[in-house]
Formats: structure tokens, C-alpha cells, sequence
């Protein structure tokens, strides 16, 4: 979800507030919204990936998502650098008195007090880190020990697709890592114990992604069973949209907007690092009323859907529920209200909605693949099937598919496929009226079999 000039967004229109869009590639975990409708939380971290072919901008599109985070990073450290220095030097300090007390420990009652107020003194030692916002190519190690010095959440961005080789284990042998891929999207707890380096542990942790991808990566991520089974595809949010290599302008007609995001972003983290408490975004009434309504649409779509869309699908309405809370809390901070004082509006959890029926559709383009005329076939003849007649009106079946197939020339299409391969037949039925189109099914496709 971080759509620039580069990346239009096919179908749909955006929402009324398109730069805060753009900002939802980090989200700190401070920012809960609540998801009233099955008593659940959503944190409110996204893992935004677009796909491209060569030669369409990723690059720049990630330079442009990034500016504001490093720029933030670096004002940050450079304030606050004489302060870090302090902490690494208290901290050597400290952990040099610790040693010194261990080396001289005799049995005797005033040495063991020695040590005990040295241990005392280092445990309860709070270090300053240097901040770091984001990561590219790091091992889940590293990353989680980044994530506890920096308030438990981080945001990856890049324009390649390293990160997904990291999470099948490119740095550790014998295994994957994508467990803390997993948690750092659902904010559930870590717990990291290894003998070569001291416990860390994780109650809350966010990440973020803002990845761009050439097609052929991501293909391998759908295909592959394991993220599948894990859960980790149904946790990607997808943008797909057209290549413009070939139609693009030596200089755009769109008006940038970057100094207007890189504000919005950098006051907005100034807000959210100053926080020291998780704090809960809550739903008003109406908003509540229509998340119910939209829970139905949602939840409509994995039975209706692509089998390898299923995880996606299942995971949709707690999308909306974020993105409803980044919204909610963007344009809180513009108008310089605190987001959890405020339950988020109708009219925002509709924006919402809108945007994620448009990620719906570009997650359908990833999970249906080269072969989308065959995902579509499978998907009619699922419905034709449940109906379970031997006949069903052309009309009937339009009426109850045009929200997939949006044209009758597309439905058309797709049942000539499956004419094709002996599935099904076409024919004109007259009952006394104007002849009408009726979809004969095979009684094979029923379970009916032919008498031997």
C-alpha cells in the first residue's frame, strides 16, 4: 500500500486521502485498533508488496517511500548522539564492575554484596541506542535484536525481493526464518534464548514492509506450499499493477507530492517514538455497524475464491481493520488530535473498504498466475456445482457472478472455455416466451454416472 505516480491502481479509484496511503509502509505497535467484531485486535503493521516487470521505477518508488524515515533516523541520532555515547560508555562501565565483582568473589558476605549491587546496577541499566527505523538484508537474529533496541518494531523497504530469501533461510542452515515474519505481523511474543548471547524478548512485535518485486520472485512465494501453509502469503498485501515501460513521460503530468509525505511522515513519527504506552484505537458505532456488513463481504470471498487465495481472503477483513486505523490515526495527527481519544468514523472505515476491495483484486491476479482463464473456469464451475441442477438460466448464473466476472462478455468467455472440454453446453430454451439462454451441466460434473 504505498502507490506513487509510478504504481496507478487499476479498477478502482483511491480513497479521499491518497498521501496517507502512502505512509502505511510503518506503523508503530502503539497503534491497536480494536476489532469489535470477533473481540480481536489488529495491530497495525503491513506488509505492502508491489510487483513489476524491469524498467518500471521500483528503485525510485523505494527512495521516494524511504526519504523521510532516514531523515528522521539521522535528525534523531544526530541530537541525541552525545547522549548514546554516554550510554555505550555507562554501559562498558558497568559491565567491567560486573566482571571485576565476579573475579573476587571469595565466599565472604561483603564481597557477595558487592557483586549483588554490581548485577543489581547492570540489570537494571536502560541503554540509549542509536534508532534505527529500517533494515534490507539482516538475519532474523539480527533483526529481532534491532526490533528490541528499537521499540520493538521496524520497517524493511527495499526494491529487491532479498528479504523473502531471507525468510527461506539463506543465512542459517538446515531451516527457514520466517517465524519472526509470522509474529512481527500479528504482534504475537518472542522469546529468543541462545547460549552465545543473552535472552531477548519481544511482547509486542511490528514489523513493516514496503517491498517491489519483479513478477518471477513473487511467483515463487505463491507457489511454494510452505508459505502457503504458514500463513505467510495470506500476510502479504499485494499491489499488481499495469507495466508502463514503453507509455511512460520524459516528465509526468502528475504534481508531486513528496514534500507534503515527507512532513506528514516526519511529524508523524515524532509523535509515535515519543509515545511510551500501547494505546487502542477503538471503533465508533456506526463504523462497528458497517465493519459487521463488510465482515459478510469479506468472508464471502473465501469460499468463492481461488484455493491458494484462501489464507489472503481469510485474512481480508483484518486488513480493512488496519488500514481503517491508519487512516484514522493519519488524519488525527493532521488535524493535531490524539487517534485513540477519537473512535474511527464511518466514513473512514468505508475508505477502508474501498481499498481493500481493490487489494482484493490485485491479490486475485497474483494467486490466479499466467493462467487466470483457467482460475476462472475452476471458480464457475464451482458455483455451477452448487447449485446442483442439471440446468441453470444463463441469467441466474450472470446475476449471481457479475461481481467476479464484472462483464457478460467475460462470463461468455469463460463458459465457451468449458464447452470446449465437454463440461457443460449452451442452448436456447423457449417456454412459450422469448427463447432464453440455459447452462446444461454435464451429470458427470453432478456425480451422475451414465448407466453401464
Amino acid at each position: 500500500m504505498f502507490y506513487t505516480h509510478s504504481y496507478p491502481i487499476e479498477k478502482h479509484t483511491q480513497p479521499k486521502n491518497p498521501v496517507f496511503m502512502r505512509v502505511c509502509g510503518y506503523a508503530k505497535i502503539h497503534f491497536r485498533s480494536h476489532k469489535r467484531v470477533n473481540k480481536n485486535t489488529e495491530q497495525l503493521s503491513i506488509y505492502a508488496v508491489a510487483i513489476s516487470p524491469p524498467a518500471e521505477r521500483k528503485s525510485e518508488v523505494i527512495r521516494f517511500i524511504i526519504a523521510p524515515f532516514l531523515n528522521y533516523q539521522n535528525t534523531y541520532n544526530s541530537k541525541n548522539k552525545v547522549a548514546i555515547s554516554q550510554s555505550k560508555a555507562d554501559y562498558k562501565s558497568l559491565r567491567a564492575a560486573l566482571n571485576r565483582a565476579e573475579s573476587k568473589i571469595d565466599g565472604t558476605k561483603e564481597k557477595d554484596d558487592l557483586l549483588m549491587k554490581a548485577q543489581v546496577a547492570y540489570d537494571s541499566f536502560e541503554p540509549k541506542h542509536a534508532l534505527t527505523l529500517m533494515a534490507d538484508d539482516t538475519t532474523s537474529e539480527a533483526l529481532i535484536t534491532l526490533m528490541a533496541d528499537n521499540g520493538e518494531c521496524i520497517l524493511i523497504a527495499s526494491g529487491e525481493g532479498g528479504v523473502f530469501s531471507n525468510m527461506k533461510g539463506r543465512y542459517k542452515s538446515g531451516g527457514d526464518e520466517i517465524e519472526i515474519y509470522l509474529k512481527g505481523h500479528s504482534g504475537d511474543y518472542i522469546s529468543v534464548h541462545r547460549k552465545s548471547r543473552e535472552p531477548e524478548e519481544l511482547h509486542s512485535p511490528a514489523i513493516s514492509m514496503a517491498i517491489c518485486v519483479q513478477p518471477y520472485v513473487i511467483h515463487k512465494i505463491v507457489m511454494d506450499d510452505e508459505n502457503t501453509g504458514k500463513g505467510l502469503t495470506g500476510r502479504i498485501v499485494f499491489a499488481y499493477p499495469a507495466a508502463r515501460a514503453g507509455t511512460r513521460k520524459a516528465i509526468s503530468d502528475t504534481q508531486p507530492i513528496h514534500k507534503k509525505y515527507d512532513s506528514v511522515i516526519f511529524y508523524t513519527l515524532e509523535k509515535i517514538i515519543a509515545m511510551d504506552e500501547t494505546k487502542t484505537l477503538i471503533l465508533s458505532d456506526e463504523a462497528k455497524k458497517y465493519a459487521e456488513e463488510y465482515f459478510n463481504i469479506s468472508e464471502k470471498r473465501i469460499e468463492d475464491g481461488l484455493e491458494k487465495a484462501k489464507s489472503w481472503n481469510g485474512k481480508a477483513f483484518g486488513l480493512f481493520i488496519r488500514i481503517a486505523g491508519l487512516f484514522h490515526a493519519f488524519q488525527c495527527y493532521e488535524d493535531e488530535q490524539e487517534p485513540a481519544k477519537i473512535p474511527i468514523n464511518e466514513a473512514t472505515a468505508r475508505n477502508a473498504a474501498i481499498v481493500t476491495e481493490c487489494l482484493a483484486e490485485h491479490s486475485y491476479k497474483v494467486f490466479a498466475g499466467e493462467d487466470e482463464r483457467n482460475n476462472d473456469a475452476i471458480y464457475l464451475l464451482r458455483r455451477i456445482t452448487k447449485y446442483g441442477q442439471r440446468q441453470v438460466a444463463k441469467q441466474k448464473m450472470w446475476q449471481g457472478t457479475k461481481s467476479k466476472f464484472r462483464t457478460m462478455e467475460r462470463l461468455n468467455e469463460i463458459l465457451n472455455f468449458l464447452e470446449e472440454r465437454g463440461y457443460l453446453r449452451v442452448e436456447k430454451n423457449s417456454t412459450g416466451g422469448r427463447p432464453a439462454d440455459y447452462i446444461k451441466v454435464n451429470p458427470a460434473l453432478l456425480g451422475d454416472r451414465p448407466p453401464q
